[in-house]
């Protein structure tokens, strides 16, 4: 998919058509679905919301989460400027907000004219265009928000693809899933994708292919892929090459794989969060390592708390720097590596079950909260036998709180 530039824009829509939503059961009200959506697709924060709106933080949280029902003309007027909504959007704003202030949830006309709409029109056109606007964003609300969805999957407020990195996938799926993603990793892609262990996941699952060799084999491999999948050339470069040689490979590969025109197959860039600090990687933090979003589908991180400080905190806040890198470029994210040790710095004492539980707990709040546009969450949920005191235990008990809390994630009832 193109947009006016060209630009292979496959989401979202671009700028003035309804943007592409899941529907969100937690957000409460569609007026809070569209507005958490659009700030998200902006790259803006609650803060930089109310600070371009004038509104409160507080207050744009209320209505994200429909806690605040009936927003008023202003404020809608206020958020839909500070959000720079016009025509089908600004409209279907206005008009999700007045569903909200009628009891019966009928959709009542303007009190006045809104700005994009012509003025002298008849009453009945009014009323007409309100309707509709509400209808056909309740339409895309409910309908899939991406390629690989089926149709009867719902959606989860934290993230639509939930997966885990195991040994074992199917026992894995079993103790805490249902899982939808497994990561692949390829030195160098195989000339087919039939007969390969990506290729025997049960139906509906994703799998996430990262490989390392240049150009062999990718165009026959992507050319026989035929189920949703996304392709990841050398993961987590930063520690491992410059960020000019690395952007200048991946677009090369990009083109490869999106010249095929398999519409089964994504690209994603996926980023080492530990690089991110000014004292390890100044390119990284300098947003040397992401590619242009025309050459990208998703934008991937890998992050990996061992001493449990949360996913702001650790590696001295890593993960915001590339959340700041790639806000704005109106592409999806994800973690395709998520992992929470147990260990204690400077000790061999380990942390308790219960403290992982929290951590994960906050970390997904934070997810919710802070980018709306997540797709893809995986757990690594792996530990290797050289295991430090504790620092990489990723792997938590399938019967533990911590395994009950994931698998409430995957079931997408988990509750902000």
């Amino acid at each position: 998919m193109a947009d006016e530039q060209g630009q292979r824009r496959p989401y979202p829509a671009r700028r003035g058509a309804v943007l592409p939503m899941a529907e969100d059961e937690r957000s409460g009200t569609l007026f809070g679905v569209l507005l958490r959506r659009w700030r998200g697709s902006r790259g803006l924060t609650q803060a930089e919301l109310a600070e371009r709106s004038g509104l409160s933080v507080q207050a744009v949280g209320l209505l994200e989460r429909g806690a605040r029902h009936a927003p008023r003309v202003t404020t809608v007027e206020l958020l839909a400027g500070a959000l720079g909504l016009d025509g089908a959007e600004r409209e279907a704003f206005h008009a999700a907000a007045r569903r909200e202030a009628s009891p019966d949830g009928e959709v009542e006309p303007a009190l006045e004219p809104l700005p994009a709409r012509r003025r002298g029109g008849p009453r009945w056109r009014t009323r007409s265009a309100a309707l509709a606007a509400v209808v056909l964003t309740g339409l895309v609300v409910a309908a899939p928000l991406a390629w690989w969805r089926s149709g009867d999957a719902a959606a989860t407020p934290i993230a639509h693809l939930v997966g885990a990195r195991a040994w074992d996938w199917r026992s894995a799926n079993q103790d805490v899933g249902p899982l939808q993603t497994q990561r692949v990793y390829h030195p160098g892609l195989p000339a087919s994708f039939a007969g390969t262990q990506e290729s025997e996941l049960p139906a509906g699952v994703v799998p996430i292919v990262s490989y390392e060799v240049r150009t062999t084999n990718v165009v026959s491999y992507v050319r026989s892929v035929d189920r949703p999948a996304i392709l990841i050339f050398r993961y987590n470069p930063e520690s491992r090459m410059s960020a000019a040689d690395f952007t200048t490979q991946f677009e090369e590969q990009s083109d490869l794989v999106h010249a095929v025109h398999n519409r089964n197959v994504r690209v994603a860039a996926s980023a080492q969060i530990y690089q991110y600090q000014v004292a390890v990687n100044a390119a990284a933090v300098g947003c040397g390592y992401i590619p242009p979003p025309t050459y990208v589908d998703y934008y991937l991180a890998a992050v990996y708390e061992p001493y449990l400080q949360g996913i702001t905190r650790t590696d001295r806040g890593g993960f915001v720097v590339w959340q700041h890198c790639t806000n704005g470029l109106h592409r999806p994210r994800g973690l395709v590596e998520y992992g929470l040790g147990l260990g204690v710095q400077g000790s061999r004492s380990c942390r308790s079950e219960a403290a992982r539980t929290r951590v994960m707990r906050d970390d997904m709040v934070y997810l919710h909260d802070s980018l709306p546009d997540l797709e893809i969450l995986e757990y690594w949920w792996t530990t290797k036998a050289s295991n430090p005191p504790c620092s990489q235990s990723w792997q938590f008990a399938a019967g533990s709180s911590t395994g009950g809390l994931w698998r409430t994630i995957a079931n997408r009832a988990f509750a902000v």
